[in-house]
């Protein structure tokens, strides 16, 4: 009797990924769709939209912890946030930003050295990851990146720090604009993000600027805190986009400081009755994520979780986001071909 063993905790091999509202999924598409053709939906871009790259953050956490001798409980290993605000307060915030850097480097390299050349090697880290996606992620259909890119969004809001996503925009022939919250920006500097010409926010900073990083615990305090104080310099298209569309929260843990931090400030902002009105959501949850250690009750729990959010029409998709994208990718061919 032939036995198979992996290292899986759950049943992900023979698993069928859906949106867990089981009486509304063909609308639940079909309404996703109609905001997409739209132009009424953002996506809002989490570490876990690349699963190759994803654990970075999770890698370089159980690094720090084991150099600094992180002194608190075991599972808070794996936070970045709760071991970046520890190395932060006993090392100082430049060597924290500084080791952050340099791992996330050691990072690229052991898993993607061997398709550099030498002189690729050496390149800053934002370049050095440009080369990267360019030989070993964009060049893949079903990345999700590209997958992304083949869809007529005008606003990608991004937790992320890398410029992946700005990459295989550019492959697509959409030359995005770039910007990050809280940089000094003009009004009349943004154009109009389009399909044709969109627009790449990152709300937790970017590589190429260590200090606009949201990293630690305090950090997204921060970012809470000038997020609404500091309202009037987010450009305006990406508060129209963040107000009045649907949002596709892709790649998120559930249990990260990402997105608790993402989802209540948008959804729990006292003034956005006009969203709560009118909001669809859909949510994409890991079934292979290594922190459930049980899918089914791990999905009771989502769903008794969210009811409070029930005029927002928030709805969760059980699989990865390339599950997702994919068959959002295979649903958009369909419409525009029929």
């Amino acid at each position: 009797a032939p036995a198979l063993v992996s290292r899986m905790r759950s049943a992900r091999l023979w698993y069928e990924p859906h949106l867990m509202n089981e009486t509304r999924r063909e609308e639940t598409w079909q309404l996703l769709i109609k905001r997409i053709a739209e132009d009424r939906c953002t996506p809002i871009v989490g570490p876990g939209v690349d699963y190759r790259v994803a654990r970075f953050r999770q890698d370089i956490s159980l690094q720090w912890a084991d150099r600094y001798q992180y002194p608190l409980a075991r599972h808070e290993q794996v936070s970045l946030a709760q071991v970046a605000q520890y190395v932060a307060a006993t090392r100082g915030d430049a060597q924290m930003e500084n080791d952050f850097i340099d791992d996330v480097r050691g990072f690229a390299l052991r898993r993607y050295g061997h398709l550099l050349d030498g002189e690729e090697r050496k390149q800053p880290l934002v370049r050095l990851l440009s080369v990267i996606a360019e030989k070993a992620m964009l060049k893949e259909p079903d990345d999700s990146h590209v997958l992304l890119a083949g869809l007529p969004f005008s606003a990608y809001v991004t937790a992320n720090f890398n410029n992946f996503l700005a990459e295989a925009l550019r492959r697509s022939q959409r030359p995005p604009q770039e910007l990050v919250f809280n940089a000094d920006v003009s009004a009349e500097e943004v154009s109009l993000p389009s399909p044709e010409h969109p627009l790449v926010y990152h709300l937790f900073g970017r590589l190429d600027d260590v200090e606009s990083l949201v990293l630690t615990e305090d950090d997204y305090f921060d970012f809470l805190i000038d997020f609404w104080r500091e309202h009037e310099r987010i450009p305006a298209a990406v508060r129209r986009a963040l107000a009045s569309s649907s949002l596709l929260f892709l790649g998120f843990n559930l249990h990260q400081w990402d997105f608790r931090v993402l989802f209540r400030s948008l959804l729990k902002e006292q003034s956005s009755q006009r969203r709560r009105k009118q909001l669809h959501i859909a949510v994409q949850v890991d079934p292979d994520d290594d922190q459930i250690t049980n899918p089914d009750r791990a999905r009771e729990y989502l769903e008794a979780y969210f009811e409070d959010f029930a005029d927002s029409d928030v709805n969760i998709y059980w699989g990865s986001s390339e599950d997702f994208l994919c068959e959002l990718q295979r649903r958009w061919q369909a419409r525009s071909s029929s």
